[in-house]
């Protein structure tokens, strides 16, 4: 049978990514440039003119990557006094990498890497099977995958060997194994490493810590010291025997309690390490529980009035308060105590008590705002406090100005005066009311333009009667009333004085 085959990209009629000529029995493609994930469609052709009704097979077939197709996955190579073959293969393997100058058709490489056990050493590559032809190029580089290069050896057949006789004893030397061809190959091939055996060396790891006494709550850094650890150590940390914090030769942290213990188990990846894993020193710490500092607490305080907060707490503890103390708001403080210390904060909430001092004037009589005090009223022209005057409201007797004292919640303050100009004589006329007579001894009667509530308080402002009066004249019974002067004020706020006999 003869076939040919073309390969398309992403669909049936999308870029052609391949096509190969006819060949007889079977055809293929086999490279490393398919892109994972893509999806490829194959078409298979009878490339004669002839038809045919026979039968065929088609597979596909991946190569996963070696473990070392990239630098960072380098495979030790440990060095013998003779030659002792380790496999390897191309097999599944990308460039990884630029391609050398002195193998420039490379399409495949491995790595592999050892450390120097001395000074002269060999790494020999071979094809694995006499029955096959292999080519094989190879680099040397020092310390890393980009370090400097030591040698490029180009395309050799069947095997390439790198001998050098100034190799540091105790350095990491990288060695790329290269594929020089366009063409890829799935073969095998062997690797040795010739040079003096690793003579058995003892790991440790010590470790330290920032500090060993400490506040409870401080943050601490262990830091561990390898010794024959290799180049890349691994470490678990343990809080009491507990794994903790991550592969890495420090392990902070500030949840320690009195008698923890900390210790570390470091795994050597030397080629010469025995055992490879060893647990370092232990260290036990010693931590104490912070004092919380201790002071009296303030007694709530009147707006206005002055207080202290200490600097030095009852237990001996110096430090500041924030924010600044206000003496006219209930406020929380916080005290921070000085460095140094193993103290907490503290906070203390000082209550300041304000007094409603605010006032209403209707007509001539105030009311003072605040509810559960007690009441003094005082005449502003003297600050003198007015007898019997101690209701929350006060009804003037004569034009002036006027102010409270309230007391509440312990703590007293003064009202701003209020200034009363409308009392005289003529104000219930003016207002279209008239009373009469005045002294009065029974009845007192009122002449209205309209229908209005009146009330009758004394000299304290004490409401002592309430009458509801109709438009016209009216008369008010006033014969219980005590002897003395007395208010009497309408809804509109018109207010004039009598005197009961």
């Amino acid at each position: 049978m003869y076939f040919a085959m073309e390969i398309y990209e992403d669909g049936c009629s999308g870029n052609r990514f391949k096509c190969i000529e006819p060949s007889t029995n079977g055809v293929g493609y086999f490279n490393t440039d398919f892109v994972v994930g893509r999806t490829y469609y194959v078409r298979v052709l009878n490339p004669g003119t002839q038809l045919t009704t026979l039968a065929f097979n088609i597979c596909v077939q991946s190569f996963p990557k070696p473990a070392n197709d990239s630098c960072a996955t380098a495979i030790e190579l440990t060095p013998n006094n003779t030659c002792v073959n380790v496999s390897g293969t191309f097999r599944g393997a990308l460039l990884d990498g630029a391609v050398p100058s002195c193998a420039n058709t490379s399409s495949q490489d491995v790595w592999y890497k050892f450390t120097a056990t001395g000074q002269t050493m060999t790494v020999t590559v071979s094809r694995a099977t006499t029955n096959s032809t292999m080519y094989f190029a190879m680099e040397i580089y020092e310390e890393s995958c980009t370090g400097n290069r030591l040698q490029c050896l180009p395309s050799g057949t069947n095997f390439t060997t790198f001998t050098n006789n100034n190799l540091v004893i105790g350095r990491t030397y990288y060695v790329r194994v290269l594929n020089p061809n366009t063409a890829i190959t799935t073969l095998p091939f062997t690797i040795c490493l010739v040079g003096p055996p690793p003579v058995a060396c003892t790991p440790a790891v010590t470790i330290d810590a920032s500090q060993t006494s400490i506040c409870q709550g401080t943050s601490v850094t262990f830091t561990a010291t390898p010794v024959n650890g290799g180049t890349t150590p691994s470490y678990q940390w343990k809080v009491n025997g507990n794994n903790v914090g991550t592969n890495s030769p420090t392990y902070t942290t500030t949840t320690l309690a009195n008698g923890s213990t900390v210790s570390c188990v470091m795994v050597s990846n030397a080629a010469c390490a025995s055992p490879t894993n060893v647990t370092s020193n232990t260290i036990t710490m010693n931590v104490t529980a912070p004092t919380v500092p201790a002071f009296t607490q303030i007694a709530p305080v009147c707006s206005g009035n002055t207080f202290t907060l200490p600097t030095v707490s009852n237990n001996g503890i110096g430090g500041v308060w924030s924010p600044a103390i206000n003496n006219t708001a209930t406020t929380t403080y916080t005290f921070t105590p000085t460095t140094g210390q193993c103290v907490t904060t503290a906070t203390m909430t000082v209550v300041v008590n304000l007094v409603n001092t605010a006032t209403a004037l209707q007509g001539s009589t105030i009311t003072a705002s605040a509810t559960g005090a007690t009441y003094q009223w005082i005449n502003c022209a003297n600050n003198q406090p007015i007898n019997g005057a101690t209701n929350a409201s006060y009804t003037a007797s004569g034009n002036g100005s006027y102010a409270v004292i309230v007391t509440q919640n312990g703590c007293s303050a003064t009202s701003n005066c209020v200034q009363i100009t409308n009392l005289g004589v003529d104000t219930f006329i003016k207002d279209g009311l008239k009373i009469y007579p005045n002294p009065v001894t029974d009845r007192l009667f009122i002449q209205l333009n309209e229908a209005t509530d009146v009330t009758i308080a004394d000299m304290t402002g004490k409401t002592i009667q309430k009458e509801t009066l109709k438009s016209g004249n009216n008369s008010i019974d006033v014969s219980s009333l005590a002897s003395g002067m007395y208010f009497i004020r309408s809804e509109s706020g018109a207010t004039a004085k009598f005197v009961k006999k």
